[in-house]
């Protein structure tokens, strides 16, 4: 018998509002290049960043805010890849994965910073 468990977390995490069901149109895919504007890692288990782009195909409602967990596979090294971007003004692109926050924040997997 299959545990019902993953379902029921998923609905109550939408029914609360802390995930949003992906829009109409939402990718997985790399935005263009730009420069971290602002840059906030939380105390919530997460950073925050905006990265003013003219191409981000999560079609979240906020264009140039993005969010990363601290936790999972890459986490570390995204955190990096932005703090060096602030810190030497480099031109960053991030791959996001069409996922929305309660924000309207793009959730991001990947980054990587202009050769």
């Amino acid at each position: 018998m299959t545990s019902d468990r993953p379902l029921l977390l998923a609905a109550l995490l939408l029914t609360a509002g802390l995930i949003r069901p992906a829009p109409a149109g939402a990718e997985a895919g790399w935005t263009d290049y730009g420069y971290v504007q602002e840059f906030r890692p939380t105390t919530a288990g997460r950073f925050l960043f905006r990265l003013p782009v003219k191409e981000n195909p999560s079609g979240c409602s906020e264009k140039e805010w993005f969010f990363r967990d601290h936790t999972g596979p890459g986490a570390e090294h995204i955190f990096r890849i932005l703090l060096r971007s602030v810190e030497d003004n480099l031109p960053v692109r991030v791959h996001v994965t069409g996922t929305c926050d309660h924000n309207g924040y793009s959730a991001v997997n990947a980054a990587a910073v202009a050769p």
